[in-house]
Formats: C-alpha cells, structure tokens, sequence
C-alpha cells in the first residue's frame, strides 16, 4: 500500500514541479514510514537536474549528490537517517528551486510537526528563496497543529488525494 501511494504522489509531484520549470531540488532519504522518493530521485537525475539533500549531523546544511544511487555518497546517523557523506559540496540553501520537507503531520494552513529535534527549522530559517514542498499520505494532514515560534511553515502539500497550495 505504502509504495502505490508513494508512487501516486510522486507522480502527483513530477507533473506538478515540471510544469513549474523547478530546476534544482532537495529531497531527503526517507525512513520507511514516509513517502518513498524514489521515484521523484530518479526523474531528476535522469532529466540532469540538481539534486540536494540535508546533513543534519556535523556541519549542517544541503549538499549536492550528483548520482544518488552511489552508495558511496551517504552515512547513516544515530538518528538512522541517511545523508550526504562530507565529500559532496555543500550549496546555498537559496539557490535550490524547492526543498521536499519530511514530517510526521502537517496543517491546512502550512504547519508541520517533524520529528522533535528542530533539523529542518533551523536549516530552513535562512531558505527564504524556495518552494517548501510537502509529500505526504493524507492521513498526515490535520485541519489545524500547534506550531512554536521557531516552527517553519511549508508551501505546498500533495497527497494521494489532494493538494494544497499556501504560496
């Protein structure tokens, strides 16, 4: 059930940032109760686009991967996430056309609830410039979420059934 949704989505979201001319994007690599973006990962690479993902550990910020399925580019962290390896080149979060936000529950209105450490907040304080999309199954969206001071809101939301747009 996870991979036709996650496929869905994805196709939901390749015809949508297409149509859009999104040139550059950051994708995260996803734990297996998340949206697999696999799919998505491919169509960029295989269209020659730039693709980014977060580090979280040690120097934070978004590295380039040019070729995802070298298993050579990434590291598993305590947290048992997979990000980039040190050797990929950190890029300027202002420079990538949309970032694909992980979460566990969005709101309506742009809210998100991750997964309690603040990554993504504090790497999306200073990314003012891209889209912040959202790929989630829509048993994750909620009308409404309680959100802090530091919370960033996202942009966009696709799921397997709807979409909604907030910029």
């Amino acid at each position: 059930m996870r991979e036709a949704l996650s496929e869905q989505i994805c196709k939901r979201a390749i015809e949508a940032l297409d149509k859009r001319g999104i040139q550059s994007i950051s994708l995260y690599r996803p734990l297996t109760s998340e949206v697999n973006l696999a799919l998505l990962e491919n169509h960029f690479h295989k269209t020659n686009r730039q693709l980014c993902y977060p580090r979280v550990s040690g120097k934070a910020g978004f590295c380039h991967v040019p070729d995802p399925a070298d298993g050579g580019s990434w590291v598993r962290t305590s947290l048992g996430i997979e990000e980039p390896h040190t050797q990929h080149p950190e890029v300027d979060a202002n420079s990538i056309d949309c970032i694909v936000i992980p979460g566990l529950a969005f709101g309506e209105k742009g809210e998100r609830i991750g997964r309690g450490k603040g990554h993504y907040d504090r790497l999306l304080e200073d990314a003012t410039s891209p889209l912040r999309l959202v790929l989630a199954f829509d048993f994750q969206l909620f009308e409404a979420l309680e959100q802090n001071a530091w919370d960033q809101p996202v942009h966009w939301i696709m799921t397997e059934k709807r979409e909604l747009k907030l910029r």
